[in-house]
């Protein structure tokens, strides 16, 4: 997964990557970096870019999900890269677990420091008492 992200750094289009935004007046999008890193159970990602499109970073965390489970190739990235299709719309990860983290601008450092903001263990403490 970490191999296939670099994949997404640079100017690149993700209108495979974005549901249709008749707002949107480009899809365009500029990836500066990506960072991932284990913390326990979680894989931790952070996306630095220009800005983002609607659903762009949920189809990119589930493109490398399935990479890395082995159900797609750097090779077919690359293809939704270059390429319109609409096959990363069915990898789409769902919304939990994902957040905005930070918006930086042009004057900004980024912190290339990150870890988890919650404790899993904690998290999952709770989320098992409000199911019984």
């Amino acid at each position: 997964m970490n191999n296939a992200s670099k994949f997404f750094v640079g100017m690149h289009d993700y209108k495979s990557f974005s549901d249709k935004d008749n707002e949107e007046k480009s899809t365009k999008v500029l990836i500066e970096k990506i960072q991932m890193k284990e913390d326990g159970d979680l894989i931790l990602i952070r996306i630095i870019g220009s800005h983002f499109l609607w659903k762009q970073v949920r189809r990119m965390i589930g493109v490398l999900v399935e990479i890395g489970r082995g159900n797609i190739t750097e090779k077919d990235l690359k293809y939704f890269l270059e390429h319109n299709s609409p096959t990363p719309a069915k990898y789409t990860a769902p919304p939990s677990g994902l957040f905005l983290e930070r918006v930086t601008y042009e004057a900004e450092k980024h912190n290339d420091n990150f870890g988890a903001t919650i404790n899993i263990n904690s998290f999952q403490r709770s989320r098992s008492r409000i199911r019984s």
